[in-house]
């Protein structure tokens, strides 16, 4: 006998598939032109950094203008001294002998925070545009917000200043216009990145009042610049 199937054992119509019923299913956006937000923790680090260039900025800025500033170091003339003095009277061509020896103190004040390196340095003494002695000063180093001394010894080459003056008047006392050439050259360091050569000059004016007796250092006056 032939099984009719009931009308509750008919196949019911599946339903349609939807997207939360599908996981194999792709997440379609349903607005397009709406991006996804962008998380507050990136805002964060994107702020955090932005703060801290600003601040490594004006802080190197800051420092290039204040102590890594480059500045020049100064000279000062402290004191000449005679350490030797003799004039005597000869037989020749040239009636007078004399010999002068003296030192200088010179201060070197480096207001830097690195510390300046200089070379060899001269000091020459003239008359009337004639060399009378020159000396030298090895090379060195000053600290970094320090003062160093230097000290110049020579000796004077006397007799060219005589040639001016006949013997007889050299037994007064006479005074004698000297001037002075110090020169040092150097450079300052600092970390590799701020680098500078520097030539230091100081120009001296020195009267010397002197006789047959005695010699005497009167006045002097000097001026130091960068070149």
């Amino acid at each position: 006998m032939d099984h009719h199937p009931n009308k509750n054992e008919a196949k019911k119509p599946s339903k349609p598939l939807t997207l939360n019923q599908s996981p194999s299913s792709p997440i379609i956006n349903p607005n397009p032109n709406h991006s996804n937000p962008i998380p507050t923790r990136h805002v964060c680090c994107i702020v955090c950094l932005a703060s801290i260039s600003i601040f490594a900025g004006t802080l190197i800025l800051i420092l290039s203008l204040t102590i890594f500033k480059l500045k020049d170091p100064s000279l000062i003339m402290n004191q000449i001294n005679i350490t030797h003095f003799d004039m005597t009277l000869v037989k020749n061509n040239h009636p007078i002998s004399a010999n002068l020896s003296l030192i200088t103190n010179i201060s070197l004040r480096n207001p830097n925070i690195a510390s300046f390196k200089f070379d060899n340095s001269t000091t020459e003494f003239y008359y009337k545009e004639k060399m009378i002695g020159v000396a030298y000063a090895p090379y060195g180093k000053v600290r970094a917000y320090k003062t160093t001394e230097i000290n110049v010894m020579m000796d004077l080459l006397m007799d060219r200043i005589l040639e001016d003056f006949p013997s007889i008047n050299v037994l007064r006392e006479k005074d004698v216009n000297l001037t002075s050439f110090t020169d040092i050259k150097g450079r300052v360091n600092l970390l590799g990145v701020y680098k500078r050569e520097i030539h230091l000059v100081m120009n001296c004016v020195i009267i010397i009042g002197f006789s047959l007796k005695e010699v005497e250092l009167k006045r002097s006056l000097c001026e130091a610049y960068v070149s």
